[in-house]
C-alpha cells in the first residue's frame, strides 16, 4: 500500500492535467463502522477510504512549506507522511466531527508518530467515500 499512495503522491506533484486519481486504502468494514458510528453518528459501513490528487496537491500546497509551517507552530508535511494515512485513519483516533465550508461533514484524526499528526477526512456520502481533505502535523505534546 505504501508503494501506491508513494506513486500517487508522484503523479499529484507532476501531474498537469485537471483529472483526478485515487487510491482506495480500504473499505470501512462492520467493525470499524460500529466505532466510527459511536464516535460520529455517522454509518459509513461499505464506504471506501481514499486518498487523492486534489488531497494531496491541497496538503503540500497549504501545509508542506517549512518556513510558513514553522510561523504556524506545525512541521511541514513531507512526501512521505502521506504513507502514514492507513495508520492515522483508525477509528480509535477520531477526535472531532463538523462539517465543511461546502456543508459536508468531515472528520479529525489526530495520531502521534513521531509527531502529532491531524488529518481531515470528508465524508461523501453520494459516492459512499470518505476521502482525504488535509493533513497537517505538529511537534508531539509533552506531558509533565
Amino acid at each position: 500500500m505504501e508503494n501506491e499512495i508513494k506513486q500517487l503522491v508522484e503523479f499529484a506533484k507532476n501531474s498537469k492535467s485537471p483529472v483526478n486519481s485515487k487510491f482506495q486504502i480500504c473499505i470501512i468494514d462492520e467493525m470499524e463502522a460500529e466505532t466510527i458510528e459511536i464516535k460520529t453518528g455517522f454509518k459509513l459501513v461499505g464506504f471506501k477510504r481514499i486518498i487523492d490528487k486534489f488531497g494531496i496537491n491541497h496538503t503540500l500546497k497549504n501545509h508542506g512549506n517549512e518556513d510558513i509551517e514553522k510561523r504556524r507552530g506545525q512541521i511541514a508535511i513531507t512526501e512521505e507522511d502521506f504513507e502514514l494515512v492507513p495508520q492515522i485513519v483508525k477509528s480509535q483516533n477520531i477526535i472531532y466531527v463538523s462539517k465543511n465550508r461546502m456543508g459536508n461533514h468531515i472528520i479529525l484524526y489526530e495520531a502521534i508518530i513521531n509527531a502529532t499528526f491531524y488529518y481531515v477526512e470528508e465524508v461523501r456520502k453520494g459516492k459512499k467515500e470518505l476521502c482525504m481533505a488535509t493533513m497537517y502535523k505538529r511537534k508531539p505534546t509533552i506531558i509533565k
